[in-house]
C-alpha cells in the first residue's frame, strides 16, 4: 500500500429545521471547499437507486460490513467508525442523493456532545491537487437550526481504481482514509462557528504514513467509481483530539486557528463575533 496524507479544511454546512451541509493515496494535501450552503432540504431522498437493481447477476457478492467491524479497536481511545452504501453524486449536483444505507459510531472522550446522532450523509465526486477524489460528508447531531457536527472523509479515486482487483479478492484493508471532525455552533443570530475537534491520528513526525484504522470496500458494483455508481464502504479510523497534535498536522500554531466563522445564510467567511 502506498502512503498517503490528506489534510482537510472543511465547510460550514447548515441544517434547516422543520419550521424554516482513504483511501490510502500518495502523500499530498487535500482541501475540502464548499461554495454553497448545503441544507437538509437540498439532499434528495427520492433519487436513490434501487439497491437490488444494482447488484450483479453473477459471481461477485458484496460483503456486508458487520457490526463487529464498527466496534472500538484496542488502543483507540478516540475513533470514528461507519458503514455506508450510497450513490456517488456529481461534483456540481445541487441536490445530492443521500446515503441510503448507513450506520455511524463516534467515540470522542473530549467532545462527548458529538455522537453522529441522526446522521445524514452523501458522497460527491471531487478534485484535490489535480487528483480525482470521492468526498463523503456527514452532517449529524442536529440542533434547532444547524447540525452540531460535520465529518468529512476523503478517498483517492485513483487508489480505488488501481486496487479494485485486490479489493475484489479481499475487501478489507488495514489502513484508513483521512477523516476530520468539526463541531458547528451558532456564534450569533447570523454567524456560525466551526472548529476542528478531531482528525485521523497521523504521527506528526511521519505524516506521510497511512492513517491508522481499517477499511472495507466491496467493489462489485464499481467500474471506475464515477457518478451514479454505488460506493459500499466501511471505515474504522483512529482519531486524535489532542490540540497540539492537530495543530502540527494542519501546519498551524495557535488553537484559535482551528476555528473559523461564516455567514449563516451565505456560508461566506466572516470575522467571528
Amino acid at each position: 500500500m502506498r502512503p498517503f496524507l490528506m489534510i482537510l479544511c472543511l465547510p460550514v454546512i447548515l441544517w434547516s429545521c422543520a419550521e424554516n451541509t482513504p483511501a490510502p493515496a500518495d502523500a499530498d494535501t487535500a482541501t475540502v471547499d464548499a461554495d454553497t450552503v448545503v441544507t437538509d432540504e437540498a439532499i434528495s431522498d427520492e433519487a436513490a437507486p434501487d439497491e437490488d437493481e444494482l447488484l450483479p447477476d453473477d459471481a461477485c457478492v458484496n460483503l456486508a460490513v458487520e457490526d463487529a467491524f464498527l466496534e472500538q479497536i484496542g488502543g483507540y481511545d478516540a475513533y470514528l467508525a461507519f458503514r455506508a452504501v450510497g450513490m456517488i453524486n456529481e461534483a456540481d449536483v445541487t441536490t445530492p442523493v443521500k446515503l441510503f444505507q448507513s450506520k455511524f459510531v463516534a467515540l470522542l472522550p473530549e467532545h462527548t456532545g458529538i455522537t453522529l446522532d441522526q446522521a445524514v450523509g452523501f458522497i460527491l465526486e471531487g478534485e484535490r491537487d489535480e487528483k480525482a477524489v470521492l468526498e463523503m460528508t456527514v452532517l449529524a447531531d442536529p440542533g434547532t437550526k444547524i447540525y452540531g457536527s460535520l465529518t468529512v472523509v476523503v478517498l483517492s479515486k485513483e487508489w480505488l481504481v488501481s486496487h479494485k482487483d485486490d479489493l475484489f479478492v479481499d475487501p478489507v484493508i488495514e489502513e484508513a482514509p483521512a477523516v476530520q471532525v468539526m463541531s458547528v455552533e451558532a456564534a450569533s443570530q447570523t454567524v456560525v462557528r466551526k472548529c476542528v475537534v478531531a482528525m485521523s491520528a497521523f504521527d506528526p513526525e511521519h505524516p506521510d504514513l497511512p492513517a491508522p484504522g481499517r477499511m472495507q470496500v466491496s467493489v462489485c458494483d464499481n467500474v471506475d467509481f464515477s457518478a451514479e455508481e454505488n460506493l459500499r464502504i466501511g471505515v474504522n479510523a483512529k482519531l486524535t483530539e489532542d490540540v497540539t497534535t492537530i495543530l502540527a498536522l494542519l501546519g498551524l500554531t495557535e488553537a484559535e486557528e482551528l476555528c473559523s466563522c461564516a455567514d449563516a445564510a451565505t456560508n461566506e467567511p466572516v470575522d467571528c463575533p
